[in-house]
């Protein structure tokens, strides 16, 4: 019974320790990295889904999935990349994901990722896009990466999206299943 309780404890330990990860919000961040092919910088950024798909509210009280303003440590041309989801239609809205806006704010320029559900919570409001220069994909993972558009050709925004960081609930059926392994080695070692 012991060792029951042990892989319990260890089941339920792995699955509370992943989860508290998984609830904490990644920070969106750019900096500069040395060109591997010449001489200067190049811009590289990992930017994610503001609330991971659980709505954040504005001063108002309003559901909303618009990211901060990311500031970012060089000039870069203004405008905006959609995101779609895999095999997804310019044309059909309900297949937009996301979408990163470049702003410039007396000369100092920023991205901004907004999501679908960004002025409701609802995942098919897309109200808050703005017209785009052009588009790229999501893969089946919800990641994405731009480049050339926004700055040098080797510029490259790394976009999360859509819940790449494990959910809690996927983490607790983990140390279930922990826990069932413990139950089972347990019923051999009894015959």
């Amino acid at each position: 019974m012991n060792i029951l309780l042990k892989f319990l404890a260890a089941g339920a330990l792995l699955a509370l320790g992943y989860s508290g990860t998984a609830l904490a919000q990644p920070d969106s961040s750019c900096g500069t990295a040395a060109n591997s092919v010449g001489t200067g910088n190049h811009i590289e950024c990992d930017l994610f889904e503001f609330d991971q798909g659980t709505p954040t509210f504005d001063l108002q009280g309003n559901p909303t999935e618009i990211g901060p303003r990311i500031q970012l440590p060089q000039p870069v041309g203004i405008g905006a990349a959609l995101i779609l989801e895999p095999n997804g239609n310019p044309a059909d809205q309900t297949t937009w994901s996301d979408e990163l806006i470049f702003t410039d704010v007396q000369d100092v320029f920023f991205v901004q990722l907004v999501s679908n559900g960004c002025n409701s919570g609802n995942e098919g409001d897309v109200s808050c896009f703005v017209a785009f220069d052009h588009f790229i994909f999501e893969d089946a993972n919800g990641f994405a990466v731009d480049g050339p558009q926004f700055g040098p050709a080797a510029n490259i925004y790394r976009v999360f999206s859509d819940g790449e960081v494990p959910e809690p609930t996927s983490l607790l059926l983990l140390g279930a299943a922990f826990a069932g392994i413990g139950f089972a080695r347990r019923g051999r070692k009894l015959h």
